[in-house]
Order: C-alpha cells, then sequence, then structure tokens
C-alpha cells in the first residue's frame, strides 16, 4: 500500500509575502530547538508545521536541522551535504510550505537511503562488458 503526505489547508495557505524571516517571540523556539533556520541561523517558526507533518512520515529519518536559503527567482533544490534546501523567492510566494516540504522531503529521502537517493543515475551506470 502507497502512502503519501498531504499539507492540511492551514500548513498550506497562500500569503502573498509568506514569512520566511521572524524574530523569536515567547512561543517561537530557540535557534537550538528549531528544525528549519536561516542562513545566519535564526529559526523559522512559520515551517515547523512542515516538520511535524514529515516527521509523521519519515520518523527518525530526517536531518536534525534544515537551513533554508533563499534566492531570487523560482525553483528549488536541495543539498545534501550541507542539509540545506535552496528556494526561488517567486517559486515560495506561490507554493509556500508545500514547496518546503517538497525539498525537505529530498534531504528526508537521503538519511532514509544513506545518500543513494541523491545520486545521479548517470554516474551510477555499470560499465557493461557485454
Amino acid at each position: 500500500m502507497a502512502s503519501a503526505i498531504f499539507l492540511s489547508p492551514a500548513c498550506t495557505t497562500r500569503s502573498p509575502n509568506p514569512p520566511v524571516r521572524e524574530g523569536a517571540a515567547a512561543s517561537s523556539p530557540v535557534a537550538s530547538e528549531a528544525h528549519f533556520v536561516g542562513e545566519d541561523g535564526s529559526p523559522l517558526p512559520t515551517y515547523e508545521p512542515v516538520w511535524a507533518l514529515l516527521h509523521t512520515f519519515y520518523g527518525v529519518d530526517m536531518p536534525a536541522r534544515v537551513t533554508i536559503v533563499l534566492v531570487d527567482g523560482s525553483g528549488g533544490h536541495f543539498d545534501t551535504d550541507r542539509s540545506r534546501v535552496v528556494l526561488g523567492r517567486d517559486e515560495l510566494k506561490v507554493s509556500g510550505p508545500a514547496l518546503v516540504a517538497h525539498e525537505t522531503s529530498h534531504l528526508c529521502l537521503a538519511v532514509l537511503t544513506r545518500g543513494a537517493s541523491a545520486i545521479d543515475r548517470k554516474s551510477t551506470r555499470l560499465n557493461s562488458s557485454h
């Protein structure tokens, strides 16, 4: 039976300018407890619901922390060596937490498969002498 992750409406609510950097409010996680942090190490509590959702699927097969790097443009990609996701601001405005969940899932799969899921198929083809 196949499993799927679905983001609840509360987790996918789109805003014209989703908060990406936030100051540490009283109810926000401190840097040492945050699962998502910015490039400067500041907690990004906006995405903690994404972490909780992914944790129900991946369990312990998740990186301890994910750094979110924002760049101009659209799209997103992941960097398993640095446990970070690079997200285009334009794409984040459209997709919000779903983009964070998607790219973070790649990091989780890398943990689960001990890096095998992040290896380029072209580089892993065996040379056949037949």
